[in-house]
């Protein structure tokens, strides 16, 4: 009787952890656990848990975030341009939020500049003109300057932070 009763709390208790480990692995904390890799730079292993939200949660707008955020490492932080374009492609289809999907067209054109396809990276850039609700106009205005620029064989130097900025700006900032 006793090892009867031994075997079910053991039981009972197993099924506990179980149900308490699926409950812990919500979108959000798998998420936030990815998040943390991602601002310590390990890359690889964010990526890991960006693709778990992806793949265990694939409705949810964690998984959207998940899929753009993956985007980002690949392009900016692994210089992997032809995934990190089809990242940024499944964001901008599946359009849960249009802030999302308009930032990750933008990332979608930028990749193509980069890959060097000055074409499509100008329909990219006018694109996100057209939609242009969420600020990425002011980028793509110039980066769409830049590549008619170096289309029409202008050497147009890119504009820096300090180009907007007055003379008697410096003098004052100067003393």
């Amino acid at each position: 009787m006793q090892s009867k009763c031994a075997a079910l709390c053991a039981l009972l208790l197993l099924l506990a952890g179980a149900a308490h480990a699926e409950t812990a692995a919500t979108p959000a904390t798998l998420f936030a656990e990815a998040d943390q890799h991602f601002q310590k730079g390990e890359y690889e292993t964010a990526l890991s848990g960006y693709r778990a939200v992806i793949e265990r949660y694939p409705n949810d707008w964690h998984a959207t975030q998940a899929r753009f955020t993956e985007g980002f490492i690949l392009q900016k932080k692994m210089g992997k341009l032809k995934q990190a374009r089809e990242a940024f492609q499944h964001v901008a289809e599946k359009e849960t939020s249009p802030a999302l999907a308009e930032n990750a067209l933008f990332h979608i054109a930028s990749v193509d500049e980069k890959s060097g396809d000055t074409d499509k990276a100008m329909q990219g850039f006018t694109e996100v003109l057209k939609r242009g609700k969420f600020g990425r106009e002011k980028n793509a205005t110039r980066r769409l300057a830049l590549l008619r620029a170096f289309r029409s064989g202008k050497k147009d130097p890119p504009p820096g932070w300090a180009q907007g900025l007055s003379k008697r700006w410096w003098r004052k900032r100067m003393r």
